[in-house]
């Protein structure tokens, strides 16, 4: 390609999780470090990005089961803090290669971050939970090149939870009420004009899981209220914000996966063979809360519906092959204005394989077996109607007819 357009990185992480039992306590030790070396080659416009960073984490989490109040209760508390330090360097694409370098930032992230959580059975297969999170969070940025000015920010919250869950046998009805909390990353702690404040969201949910002789489920159903989503966004004029906070917006949805075997036998059998139907559908509604600009407009970036399935031959040894199918019914926005959008597909695809617990594992798998053409997924941009001759840039291309295989080797 004309600017050798890439991303290509050498990632390195050692981890480690050490944990003590006695009795009713459980304590958990985590320590995990990072490093990743970065090489972006992007567009004329963006450059190449080099980023060097190092991050570490450490932390852990007490668990206490036992009584309260003469009833079973689940205690937990944990704590986590991580650190990242980054050499951020930009440099002019001079047609693939690196030019003039037009940007360096020492770039360091703090988060500090703690929970507590108890369970408290409340008789009759319910169980009560409550909850918090609390969080405190720096961005600081000493530019050494460039146009773009040094900051040191914080930003810190307190997050709620409320919840009950209904447990009988195979089944479980569960809602709860939550809050969450986003603090900006690097790339969207600035907008254009000023800024950026923390993502905040209050969100209900509804849902069920279980299973009933041959067949299992998972439904939820979910209702968020933001403020301050970060999103791309234009002004009411047309002049680009770059990444900001939006207003108000609100994301609903619904996630349903469900699996039978058609050969009628138990989940808790092991026959020797079985023919599993499974299908997933994701409902997704994400839309501004009657904003200045985009009023009551779908958010883009996301297929509204999301359809998985695959019929798979199962035996006991192992093996399995089936038919598989992806298909996405209805159009997706490219832009916020909802002027652009990606065309609906349908995927086909076939597999065939060996799962072993221990020893050698296998799969080939073909996908898009009709060399569908589609977009695999797109750009989001706020208002695709303002450079009409630009909107192809927005569509990245799915895979064509193609066949994976892979090995993996467990002990």
């Amino acid at each position: 390609m004309a600017y050798d357009n890439r991303r290509d990185f050498e990632l390195y992480r050692i981890a480690d999780k050490v944990t003590f039992r006695n009795g009713n306590d459980t304590v958990e030790f985590i320590a995990a470090y990072t490093y990743k070396d970065l090489d972006h080659p992007i567009t004329p416009f963006a450059g190449v990005i080099d980023q060097l960073s190092n991050d570490l984490l450490i932390g852990g989490t007490y668990t206490h089961e036992g009584q309260l109040f003469g009833r079973e209760n689940r205690a937990k508390a944990g704590v986590f803090f991580t650190r990242g330090e980054t050499d951020a360097a930009t440099f002019e694409n001079v047609l693939g290669k690196r030019g003039k370098q037009t940007a360096d930032a020492d770039q360091t992230a703090t988060n500090i971050e703690g929970f507590v959580e108890d369970q408290l059975a409340l008789g009759n297969g319910f169980t009560g939970i409550l909850g918090a999170t609390a969080a405190s969070n720096t961005r600081e940025s000493d530019q050494r090149l460039g146009t773009a000015a040094s900051y040191d920010r914080s930003y810190e919250n307190v997050s709620p939870k409320a919840g009950v869950r209904w447990d009988s046998g195979n089944y479980q009805i569960f809602g709860n009420v939550s809050g969450s909390y986003e603090p900006p990353s690097f790339s969207e702690t600035n907008s254009a004009m000023t800024p950026n404040e923390a993502q905040t969201a209050t969100t209900v949910e509804i849902g069920t899981r279980g299973s009933h002789a041959n067949f299992r489920w998972d439904a939820t159903v979910y209702a968020s209220e933001i403020d301050d989503e970060f999103l791309a966004l234009n002004d009411a004029a047309g002049t680009p914000l770059g990444t900001t906070n939006a207003d108000k917006t609100i994301h609903q949805g619904v996630e349903i996966f469900g699996e039978a075997d058609l050969l009628g036998s138990a989940l808790t059998e092991n026959p020797e063979n079985r023919l599993f139907l499974r299908g997933a559908w994701t409902y997704g509604r994400f839309k501004f809360d009657d904003d200045v600009t985009y009023g009551d407009n779908t958010i883009a970036g996301l297929p509204p519906h999301l359809i998985r399935g695959e019929l798979l031959w199962e035996n006991k040894a192992g093996y399995y092959a089936g038919p598989t199918v992806e298909w996405v019914p209805v159009k997706s926005w490219v832009d916020h204005a909802n002027t652009l959008s990606a065309d609906p597909y349908a995927l086909l695809g076939f597999k065939i394989g060996r799962r072993l617990d221990k020893g050698l594992s296998w799969f080939i798998e073909a996908k898009n077996l009709t060399d569908e053409h589609y977009a695999a997924t797109t750009g989001v941009v706020a208002n695709a109607g303002v450079d009409p001759s630009n909107t192809s840039r927005n569509f990245l291309p799915g895979d064509g007819r193609s066949v994976f295989a892979g090995v993996e080797w467990k002990w």
